[in-house]
């Protein structure tokens, strides 16, 4: 079967399936029946694709297209607990894994920078004097960077950290209007924070102690940021390049997308921010306390592994509209 010419020869009948399916609550007779008519040829269409050897992202969009003609013709409502399950089983998942190149070269370049700033200030003494004065940064890294995690009680100091790293994450999804250009600038202020105490922390001998207090929740926070960040530049080169389809439809289709990752990330941020007022300030050994946080790492990106290359296999996109009539790129 050339499949070119079947979708073709077939769209105008599924663009006008979904079309009354958009408008299925203000349908007159005549329009209700020509509903019912094309909801059969529709899943008539679909079974011949799936028995060839089919664009998996067209057999998404058809079947995502049959269940909501489905579902309009039966007047049957998905029950809200499925909605939520879909959402934690495709929706936030395959978008994550499908920005997963930009989430690791994000990542990538943030450890660089902050690594390369953190060897220089340990290093260097006038960048130091340009930090603070000796006395300034004997007290931050004897008692400041350590009594921050525990000057406050545990569930009051997690709920601030989990609204503000919301927000920041949050900060630089709504950045991808602008095509994502303030995005770098922004992790590069976050390496720059982190570097900064790392390197004076190493130039006084305790590093043991800077990585004691800040993996337990780094590693998830920060990860949590770096898909924020991936997802939002995406989108920004989206309009750069949109690839064989419309700007409009490609932006539309991956804004909707996004939306399931900053709702997604408010889950992961309340856990990280659990993780920071709980375990961090606890009087639990170091190992324990970053084993916790390895432990919610891991199983953070094995979820997003396990779920995502499933919903990815399956056609999904994560768009909460419909799935896209072609495969987005590999990037």
């Amino acid at each position: 079967m050339d499949i070119d010419a079947f979708v073709n020869a077939h769209r105008p009948v599924w663009d006008r399936l979904e079309e009354l399916v958009r408008r299925r609550m203000s349908l007159n007779g005549a329009e209700i029946d020509e509903l019912v008519e094309l909801y059969q040829r529709v899943a008539t269409h679909l079974s011949i694709v799936r028995s060839g050897r089919a664009d998996p992202f067209l057999v998404g969009r058809l079947s995502a297209l049959v269940a909501r003609a489905r579902s309009a013709v039966t007047g049957a409502h998905t029950p809200a607990w499925r909605e939520f399950v879909r959402f934690f089983t495709v929706s936030f998942p395959v978008v994550a894994y499908r920005a997963r190149w930009w989430w690791i070269a994000t990542t990538g370049a943030f450890l660089l920078v902050s690594v390369v700033m953190a060897v220089w200030v340990a290093r260097d003494p006038a960048v130091q004097a340009a930090v603070g004065t000796p006395e300034e940064i004997r007290q931050l890294v004897e008692h400041d960077f350590a009594d921050y995690y525990s000057e406050h009680p545990g569930a009051s100091f997690a709920g601030q950290v989990w609204v503000n790293n919301a927000w920041v994450s949050m900060q630089v999804i709504v950045m991808a209007i602008l095509l994502g250009l303030p995005i770098p600038y922004i992790l590069w202020q976050n390496a720059a924070n982190v570097a900064v105490s790392a390197g004076l922390m190493a130039s006084h001998d305790r590093l043991d102690v800077f990585f004691g207090l800040i993996t337990p929740h780094g590693l998830l926070e920060l990860t949590a940021v770096f898909l924020a960040a991936a997802v939002g530049m995406r989108l920004g080169w989206t309009v750069v390049n949109p690839g064989p389809r419309g700007r409009g439809e490609v932006l539309a289709e991956q804004g909707r997308a996004v939306v399931s990752v900053a709702l997604g990330l408010v889950v992961v941020l309340l856990v990280s921010g659990l993780i920071e007022g709980l375990v961090t300030p606890s009087g639990l050994p170091t190992w324990a306390r970053v084993g916790i946080g390895v432990v919610a790492e891991a199983a953070f990106l094995a979820y997003v592994i396990f779920f995502g290359r499933r919903a990815v296999a399956a056609g999904e996109t994560g768009d909460l509209e419909r799935a896209p009539d072609l495969a987005p790129s590999a990037g």
